[in-house]
C-alpha cells in the first residue's frame, strides 16, 4: 500500500472517530477489498453485489464495546507498472501478486442512536 494512501486512511479514521464517545478506539473496522471497477469512490459500501470481498472484522480496541464501525474498502492497483510485473510474472509460471492502489472508500457506521431528553 503507498504510504500517502495510508496517511490518507489514517487521517479520515482520526477525523470521523473523534466524534465518537470513546474515540476511533472505540471502534470496529471492517476491512473489504473491491474490484477495479468499482475504485471510482461512488459506491455504495453495504451493497455486495458490487464486488467486493470482505477481508476481516478487528476491533481497534478488545476492552471496549465498539460505538460504530469503519468500513474501509482497499481497490487494486492499475498501475501499468504493476500489470507488466505480473504479466513477466505469469510468464515465468509464477503467481501474480495483488498491489493495493492508491484508491479507497471509507464510512462510518454507527452502532447506536443517541437518545433525546424529554423534559
Amino acid at each position: 500500500m503507498p504510504t500517502d494512501t495510508l496517511q490518507r486512511v489514517l487521517l479520515d479514521m482520526v477525523n470521523l472517530g473523534e466524534q465518537e464517545p470513546y474515540g476511533v478506539m472505540g471502534g470496529t473496522l471492517i476491512l473489504n477489498f473491491g474490484n477495479a471497477d468499482c475504485g471510482n469512490g461512488n459506491l455504495d459500501v453495504f451493497n455486495e453485489s458490487l464486488g467486493f470481498s470482505k477481508i476481516g472484522r478487528f476491533p481497534l480496541n478488545t476492552s471496549v464495546t465498539s460505538t460504530f464501525e469503519f468500513h474501509l474498502t482497499l481497490y487494486p492497483s492499475t498501475h501499468v507498472k504493476h500489470k507488466v510485473v505480473n504479466l513477466i510474472r505469469k510468464l515465468k509460471g509464477k503467481p501474480t501478486k495483488l498491489m493495493v492502489g492508491d484508491k479507497f472508500t471509507l464510512t462510518k457506521k454507527k452502532l447506536y442512536r443517541s437518545t433525546s431528553h424529554i423534559n
